[in-house]
């Protein structure tokens, strides 16, 4: 009983002088002790309930987004395992392609053998019985990665003639179009075959081929030095 009242006289005054009615937090300073535990509990909990919320929808917010990304990343890892199922078709399939490539490299002439190209046109023409006027090499025509070498040729002969000297054209081992047709008949019932043959190199593989054997020779000069 002693204790109770004890308690009691001891609430009191710590809220001695304290009229709730007549709250001014510009004196809050000057509150009792009781008034002051109380707000300072208050602030406490507040806070920690507000940061609670705020972990809590940082929280929501970063599930809503891991699920919104979800479709997207399975997505990906679809798209990459059908990628790696089919590598080595794609290994495959690039393989063959480079071979193709290296083939096709081959029956491209380098400059220096062009003119042994223009000599088996002129045979294959005289072969089939025809007559050159003109079968001249004309300036050199640059592409993207390759130079296109365009070849003006003038031939006279029987219908049957030219089109010996045409197949025998598309069959040289070296690669070679041709564009521009122009056939005429002359006076004396042969034809006119005025066309542009045209061969290709790549100048880089060229390069690389002329300096192999300055390079060996430089290579055997200085070993020969004393």
């Amino acid at each position: 009983m002693a204790k109770s009242n004890n308690l009691g006289r001891a609430f009191k005054r710590a809220f001695h002088g304290f009229d709730v009615n007549n709250l001014d937090f510009s004196q809050a300073g000057g509150w009792p002790i009781g008034p002051k535990v109380i707000v300072v509990v208050l602030i406490f909990v507040l806070t920690l309930a507000a940061g609670y919320f705020l972990v809590l929808s940082d929280l929501d917010d970063q599930y809503d987004a891991m699920v919104r990304e979800e479709p997207r990343l399975k997505e990906q890892v679809t798209k990459k395992s059908e990628m790696v199922v089919g590598l080595p078709m794609y290994k495959a399939r690039l393989e063959e392609i480079e071979a193709r490539f290296k083939v096709l490299l081959q029956q491209l002439p380098l400059k220096q053998e062009v003119p042994g190209l223009l000599d088996q046109m002129t045979k294959l023409g005289q072969n089939a019985g025809l007559t050159f006027r003109q079968i001249d090499l004309q300036p050199e025509q640059k592409s993207s990665f390759y130079q296109i070498l365009p070849i003006k040729i003038t031939v006279f002969g029987a219908y049957h003639a030219i089109g010996e000297f045409i197949y025998g054209l598309a069959a040289l081992p070296r690669v070679v179009t041709l564009h521009d047709f122009d056939l005429t008949p002359q006076a004396d019932g042969t034809l006119q075959l005025v066309l542009q043959a045209r061969t290709y190199r790549f100048e880089e593989d060229e390069e690389q081929a002329a300096s192999k054997p300055a390079n060996g020779s430089n290579t055997s000069k200085k070993a020969a030095k004393p």
